[in-house]
């Protein structure tokens, strides 16, 4: 029953970290398990939003880095989009750039229904011919005016469904 209206927030579970990931493969696969996020929802008949904020480094070329959230507990992608073709299944994509300082930052989004217990999530990447991609951080270190340091959040947040 809505409170003050439709879609009320009933829960939220929060990961950040400013830990530094690098990732190179052409497979899905984990970031860091420092990405994971435990969801124990208040109701199974409400939905989940999920949302992360990610900054990378993307690699030096124009393929594609791809990013999905996926349910660890379950052993699946949450809310898996459609498949067209040839292309590759994910939540967000970004791609690569000629300068290998330069940032940009994934909004990595999807909503799912919600479920009885506890479980637990995480982010999945993939980049063109294995490519590292570093997460959270530049590949330079000389100076806080030309590299960047930074932080991943990853939010899920439990609201009525009416």
């Amino acid at each position: 029953m809505a409170v003050i209206g439709n879609n009320n927030l009933l829960s939220m579970w929060v990961t950040e970290t400013d830990g530094w990931y690098n990732r190179s493969s052409s497979s899905w696969g984990e970031i860091s398990s420092a990405y994971r996020v435990t969801v124990s929802p208040k109701r199974s008949d409400s939905k989940l939003v999920f949302e992360c904020s990610l900054p990378n480094q993307t690699v030096t070329h124009h393929g594609l880095n791809h990013y999905r959230i996926y349910n660890v507990t379950d052993g699946g992608v949450v809310n898996e989009p459609q498949s067209h073709m040839s292309r590759s299944r994910d939540h967000a994509p970004s791609r690569g750039q000629y300068n290998a300082d330069n940032v940009t930052v994934v909004n990595i989004r999807t909503v799912a229904d919600s479920f009885s217990g506890t479980k637990v999530f995480t982010i999945q990447s993939h980049s063109w011919n294995s490519d590292t991609t570093r997460h959270n951080h530049s590949q330079g270190n000389s100076n806080f005016d030309v590299h960047f340091s930074t932080n991943m959040v990853f939010i899920v947040y439990e609201i009525e469904d009416i």
